[in-house]
């Protein structure tokens, strides 16, 4: 599933409260390990695309086309053999709050209180050390 690949990079993108909003024409690009820094330069420079954003890593980024559909970018893309994943650059909200559904206090990874793990006792989380 491509969400799942891009869903978390090294240096993670949704970071940065400052970054300009997604638009329609951006593109999410997550870079193979072996593919070089200047081999990540060429792919946006052979297609004209501009760099809107890169994680730390450089591993992912987030470009923009140029005169030409962002499908058609996609595609082209996804045929490169420098690139894991491709898709269309868009934030994600939440629908309905979780913390009513029957077993969110086990998932402590979402919300840790310091409750006690399961199974390694007399361990218990550490407060607030959880995905926000």
């Amino acid at each position: 599933m491509l969400a799942t690949g891009l869903a978390a990079p090294t240096g993670s993108l949704a970071a940065d409260p400052s970054s300009p909003a997604p638009t329609r024409d951006d593109i999410l690009v997550r870079f193979r390990p072996n593919t070089s820094p200047t081999a990540r330069k060429a792919v946006a420079r052979d297609r004209n695309l501009s760099l809107v954003r890169e994680s730390r890593s450089g591993r992912t980024a987030i470009l923009r086309g140029k005169g030409i559909s962002p499908a058609t970018v996609r595609r082209e893309l996804a045929s490169d053999p420098r690139i894991s994943a491709v898709g269309q650059n868009y934030r994600r909200e939440i629908a309905a709050d979780p913390t009513s559904e029957q077993y969110f206090k086990s998932e402590w990874g979402l919300n840790n209180t310091g409750q006690t793990i399961s199974g390694i006792e007399p361990q218990t989380g550490v407060p607030d050390v959880d995905i926000d």
